[in-house]
Order: C-alpha cells, then sequence, then structure tokens
C-alpha cells in the first residue's frame, strides 16, 4: 500500500454516519502478581455494568512464547449489551468499544455524551487504583494502544467494485486484475509517525447478516502504539489523530461526504 508522505495531514469532520464498528484502546504495564481469585475480586463490585465474563488465553507479543506459570487467564467482562468490554490480563488492560444496537459515542467528549476515551481513562484508573489496594503495586507504564476499524458493507457503502474503486481509490490496481467483482485481497504495511507505531490493514471480508446470509465487506483497520505514557490522555489522542488521519487520506471528502454523510 502506498500512503501520501507523513507530513501531509487531513482534519476529519465528524461523520453523521460513520462505518466504525470497533474501538479498542489498550494500556501494556510491567507485569502485576494478579491470579484469577484477584481478578474476581476485581470484577465483583462492576457486575452491575459488567454482568457478564468469560475467560480467554492471555495475549503474546509476537515471538517465542514460555507461557507463564501459575497461568494467569485473559478475563473479559462484558457489559450487558455488549456495547463495552473490559480486557484484564498480567500486563495488559483494554477497553473495547463495538458497534450494538446504538450509535458511535465518539472518540473525545462532546455536549451530547462523554466520548470512549474519558470512559477508557477512568476504567484504567479504577483498575490502577485496585492494584495498588489489593497488592500494593501501581502498574507501571509501557505503551498505550489504539486500534479503530472499519467496516464497509456492500449494498450500504458500496454497489460493486468499480464503485468501491471509486470510494477507495488505493484499490485502482486491484480491479484491472480482477476477474469477478468480489476478489478476496488483503493489504498491510507498517511505519512510524510522531513516535507512533502505525499499521494499517485493508482487506476483503463477510459479515453476517441478521438473516444469516453472508454480505460482502471490506474492512479497514489502523493501529497506533505510543511508548510515551507520561500524558496518558495526550498519549490516546494522539493516537486517535493519526488514526483518523490514515481514514481521511485513504478516502476524499467528497466521497466521506457522499457515503457517509446521510444516517441510512
Amino acid at each position: 500500500m502506498q500512503m501520501p508522505s507523513p507530513a501531509v495531514t487531513s482534519a476529519l469532520e465528524r461523520l453523521p454516519a460513520p462505518p466504525i464498528v470497533e474501538v479498542v484502546c489498550g494500556v501494556r504495564f510491567e507485569r502485576l502478581p494478579l491470579d484469577p481469585l484477584l481478578l474476581g475480586a476485581y470484577w465483583e463490585p462492576k457486575r452491575t455494568n459488567f454482568p457478564r465474563h468469560e475467560l480467554h488465553p492471555p495475549i503474546y507479543d509476537r515471538g517465542p512464547v514460555t507461557p507463564e506459570y501459575p497461568f494467569t487467564p485473559r478475563v473479559w467482562l462484558v457489559s450487558e449489551s455488549g456495547e463495552f468490554l473490559l480486557q484484564i490480563q498480567a500486563d495488559r488492560f483494554y477497553v473495547n468499544w463495538r458497534k450494538g444496537e446504538g450509535d458511535y459515542p465518539r472518540f473525545s467528549d462532546h455536549p451530547q455524551s462523554r466520548g470512549v476515551l474519558s470512559r477508557v481513562i477512568e476504567e484504567f484508573e479504577g483498575f490502577a487504583d485496585f492494584c495498588k489496594r489489593a497488592i500494593g503495586i501501581s502498574p507501571v507504564l509501557e505503551r498505550v494502544e489504539l486500534t479503530k476499524i472499519d467496516a464497509f458493507r456492500k449494498g450500504l457503502h458500496w454497489k460493486n467494485l468499480a464503485d468501491l474503486v471509486q470510494m477507495l481509490p488505493i484499490l485502482s490496481g486491484v480491479r484491472s486484475l480482477a476477474d469477478s467483482e468480489d476478489p478476496i485481497v488483503n493489504f498491510q504495511m507498517s511505519h512510524t509517525i510522531e513516535n507512533t507505531e502505525v499499521t494499517i490493514g485493508l482487506g476483503a471480508a463477510s459479515q453476517v447478516m441478521p438473516g444469516g446470509e453472508l454480505s460482502p465487506i471490506w474492512k479497514l483497520e489502523t493501529a497506533a502504539n505510543r511508548a510515551d505514557t507520561a500524558d496518558l490522555r495526550g498519549s490516546f489522542e494522539v493516537a486517535n489523530r493519526i488514526a483518523n488521519d490514515v481514514f481521511a487520506r485513504l478516502i476524499a471528502r467528497g466521497e466521506r461526504d457522499l457515503r457517509f454523510g446521510v444516517v441510512k
């Protein structure tokens, strides 16, 4: 994938009907001696807002994996609607917003409601306070991670391959090579901008619709990871600005107005 020079910036306006389907905000920290009993104690006062829980294997960095002992799972705490999700393991804390019936609450605060970021800061500060009380150790932060996922659905955001290329000119080469309307293609690139590691993935996928049928979609996944943790909110805001800039560069303003400017 070829992107314009990182020196070029593009402001992303508020989209009335954004295609965003998930936002993941993560904080990485030095490993803490957390075990399932402690995580259960953390969950207990939060059960009103997060009534469901799940256990998953921990996330490891790429490379050789040496499972820790004793094994500490990654705990999911899920809100009643499923819209918000907390993920906690011994060295990571994530807050996910996942699209459900409601609208995207936006990343930053606005007069009508609190944004995703303020909820992330509040949840992590509560977790850090719990760690200090329960084990006498506060998390030592290492990096923040932000991932934004957009889904462009056929029939809603684009009609055919030619229309998709009109929205995403970066796919113009695909159209000349494809012999079908729904090619299976995946691109990925990584680069560094403003001391932020940025990874961009764009590819074809399928979405299960309410009736059970599969609908073709294209997903744009932008991850921005920063080691600057002195100002947690400020670091997330930089990561969000960079992720929004990726979206704005890939899809021109006129195309954004046409496809995401009206709630359908």
